[in-house]
């Protein structure tokens, strides 16, 4: 088993194990006053009477938003810590064999091995974490909040992901807490408020965001081909059918480019219209 399956498998069996636990067994206080000793908030849990739930400050009265403060996110640091223990016991065993190979090729490659495999899952882990942070609003953290001020909450409650907008990206301001970055009443594909209006659906501002990702990927693809065609018609020595190859490469790459930027424009002005 590589290392990279001995990272990601125990998060996803944990992060498994930990959710429906977390669900059918909630951390019930006799009192707020427990509560706040505890340094939290207490939730009121419905059905039960006088019973209360301790949660996280940021909360804000959402038991979905508490577990995943109680629950989830120390549960992903406790695996963030483990992965990093991992990584370097896995590098010091492997520069320990590679040391004592004594000349051995095959000794000398096994520690070479080991060595890579454990930055592989280094990375392959940080690669899992970012992506995280990028689709969960205001990042995974104990209390997400906005950063910084001025433009839409959206951005504000976005986290850096290879140049890449969140699925949240165009959802109005109105859907997010202002001080914790937390959606509210998302809809998917409609429905009424509680006065029993109807409400439209989210999923248009969603498919917006992903297809403003599809054309920054699609732009970044035309721009590697454009430089592998500079470089086919540099090494083409002038021979025709080489440099006419080169060019179509570069050509229709350039138009994909163009057609690319049009794209994400549009789609950009759709979007910061539905967020404005």
């Amino acid at each position: 088993m590589t290392i990279i399956k001995r990272l990601i498998a125990p998060m996803i069996v944990f992060l498994s194990l930990m959710a429906p636990l977390a669900v059918a067994m909630p951390a019930y206080a006799d009192t707020a006053a427990d509560c706040s000793q505890q340094g939290m908030d207490a939730i009121t849990i419905d059905g039960v009477d006088g019973a209360v739930m301790c949660c996280p400050k940021g909360a804000n009265n959402d038991r979905t938003k508490c577990l995943v403060l109680k629950y989830v996110n120390p549960a992903i640091r406790l695996l963030s810590a483990a992965a990093g223990v991992a990584v370097v016991m896995g590098i010091m065993i492997g520069g320990i064999q590679y040391a004592s190979s004594g000349g051995d090729p095959q000794k000398a490659a096994a520690g070479k091995g080991k060595i890579v495999k454990s930055l592989v899952g280094l990375v392959a882990f940080f690669f899992l974490f970012s992506f995280l942070q990028f689709v969960s609003p205001g990042g995974i953290s104990s209390n997400p909040a906005p950063s910084g001020s001025g433009g839409s909450l959206a951005s504000r409650c976005s986290k850096s992901f290879f140049g890449l907008k969140p699925w949240f990206a165009y959802l109005p301001d109105s859907m997010f807490d202002g001080s914790t970055c937390q959606i509210k009443d998302f809809q998917l594909l409609g429905g009424n408020d509680t006065a029993g209006k109807p409400t439209p659906s989210n999923l248009p501002a969603v498919i917006l965001a992903i297809v403003d990702n599809l054309s920054r990927v699609a732009a970044l693809v035309a721009v590697a081909y454009v430089i592998m065609g500079g470089i086919k018609y540099t090494a083409s020595n002038g021979e025709p059918e080489s440099t006419k190859n080169a060019k179509d490469t570069i050509i229709n790459a350039l138009i994909g480019l163009v057609i690319a930027i049009i794209a994400a424009s549009v789609v950009s002005f759709i979007g910061n219209r539905i967020v404005g």
